[in-house]
């Protein structure tokens, strides 16, 4: 299941038809398609995927550029990975709105793998100060490990993000940008 918040107005088309996600997300909160193997969803601007639950439900104050939003939960499925893969966002992009630690940068990681140059990690102003003055060591040290694999990653961002995570030995939860100035 795909659970997704827009702006007012956002549509996609589930399965041939108009799925109006803004209108759902101003009456109930969010709107939800079920995600088979074959199930045709088609997005024509950007979309933001985000981690977390209370992120998701609030990221119009994430500051992105997406009017259109779905839920992450952590650990992309691999089923959500193959459909952003194959996912024509026409001139948008993915923009992939993780905690900065070590499992939101490996899922990144994942996301630009299926999608190359449309998926763009979310780097809020003031990233480092938030690290510094917020972060969580142990967000760092349990899943330590997972940064192993990405120092030979050639995208920008990745190499950006593992210098600030060994500089300060801490994660970021991405809720902390919801409540708190840098």
């Amino acid at each position: 299941m795909l659970l997704f918040r827009g702006a007012p107005g956002t549509t996609i088309t589930y399965e041939g038809a108009p799925f109006r996600v803004g209108q759902l997300t101003e009456t109930v909160g969010v709107a939800a398609v079920v995600l088979g193997s074959d199930t045709s969803i088609a997005i024509e601007e950007a979309l933001a995927v985000v981690e977390n639950r209370e992120a998701f439900l609030r990221f119009e104050d994430l500051g992105t550029t997406a009017r259109l939003a779905c839920l992450g939960g952590g650990f992309l499925s691999a089923r959500m990975v193959e459909w952003l893969g194959a996912l024509d966002v026409g001139t948008g992009e993915i923009i992939h709105c993780p905690d900065y630690d070590p499992v939101g940068l490996s899922e990144f990681q994942r996301l630009h793998d299926a999608c190359g140059a449309r998926a763009r990690l979310f780097w809020p102003d003031g990233l480092e100060a938030f690290l510094e003055r917020y972060g969580k060591s142990d967000l760092y040290k349990d899943s330590a490990a997972r940064l192993d694999g990405l120092s030979d990653a050639s995208h920008p961002d990745i190499q950006r993000l593992l210098r600030l995570l060994h500089r300060h030995g801490q994660g970021l939860e991405q809720e902390i940008l919801l409540h708190n100035t840098p």
